[in-house]
């Protein structure tokens, strides 16, 4: 693969990108990398609100207090990112049943826009939780599912906002995804093995470590970086390099239908698009709404209605 523009190391790129978006703030102290808004919800599971409460505080300060990387990040630099639990069931005292929402969110260059990098949809959760006790931190062995699935979503979390500044840039922080999918495998719950459905934490990490999906990539590298960050500078550049990352997404989507990570994409970026190009030339338009009504037909409706914008 090509590498970045100017040969910059990811958060040299990272760096540059927030001293341009935040000149003037001074020296900071260093920060951990994560800055997750945590809820946990239960609407049909009894009243006892307080242990509820106390696990958000505790999968709060868990993803927010712990250094996840090597990597020096000022407080500014943060990746925001939300986690939504939200409980169905509760088999026993300290078991819960339900699902995960995880967005990553990244601002654009020189704008007070911010884009969400990517929408995942954990459906199928199970796990312990005993109010007052320490959640433990080992990426090396399988300790409990709740830790595990934190674990496996900080270093998605990561990996997904470095591949929007350096192409590639995420695959170390995939590849620890991966391990803790390796070790949860045999032990833990729903979610980490590749029989029981194709979109799950397994497929969502493999995808993004398959060499014959490295497309994906340039998609999220040509999109964010090339294409939204460059849009208050050149709106029409920065709206054709978008247009190239979705062709891009289009390929991979031929050569291999209903992969988990390509749903992933278009669950967070569709309104966003039609946003970008509502505004467009008509020929932009004439391109993009037929590869987005192939690649995303629940959408089809709503990309239609942007060609009759003027």
């Amino acid at each position: 693969m090509e590498s970045n523009p100017g040969g910059y190391s990811v958060m040299n790129l990272r760096s540059l990108f927030w001293v341009a978006c935040l000149l003037g703030w001074g020296t900071m102290i260093q920060a951990q990398e994560l800055q997750c808004a945590v809820n946990v919800s239960a609407p049909t599971v009894g009243s006892d609100r307080q242990v509820f409460d106390q696990m958000q505080d505790a999968i709060t300060k868990y993803m927010n207090l712990r250094k996840w990387t090597d990597l020096k990040y000022e407080p500014q630099e943060r990746i925001r990112c939300t986690i939504q639990f939200l409980i169905s069931d509760r088999p026993s005292i300290d078991e819960f049943k339900g699902t995960v929402q995880v967005q990553v969110i990244r601002p654009v260059f020189k704008s007070t826009y911010e884009s969400k990098i990517v929408e995942i949809q954990d459906k199928d959760i199970f796990f312990k939780f005993v109010p007052f006790n320490p959640l433990e931190f080992n990426d090396n062995a399988y300790i409990d599912e709740l830790t595990s699935i934190l674990n496996y979503y900080a270093y998605m979390i990561i990996g997904f906002d470095q591949e929007t500044f350096e192409l590639a840039g995420g695959s170390t922080y995939f590849q620890k995804a991966q391990q803790i999918v390796n070790l949860s495998a045999n032990q833990g719950g729903p979610g980490w093995r590749n029989m029981e459905s194709q979109r799950n934490r397994y497929w969502l990490v493999n995808e993004m470590l398959d060499n014959s999906l490295r497309q994906i990539h340039n998609v999220f590298y040509t999109y964010h970086r090339q294409g939204l960050d460059q849009m208050e500078k050149n709106l029409s550049l920065g709206r054709t390099s978008v247009l190239n990352a979705i062709k891009e997404l289009q390929k991979i989507n031929q050569r291999f239908p209903a992969k988990y990570v390509v749903r992933v994409f278009l669950t967070a970026k569709s309104a966003e698009i039609i946003e970008i190009f509502r505004n467009a030339d008509m020929r932009d338009k004439a391109v993009l709404v037929p590869i987005m009504e192939e690649i995303d037909p629940a959408n089809a409706s709503d990309y239609q209605a942007i060609r009759q914008e003027k």
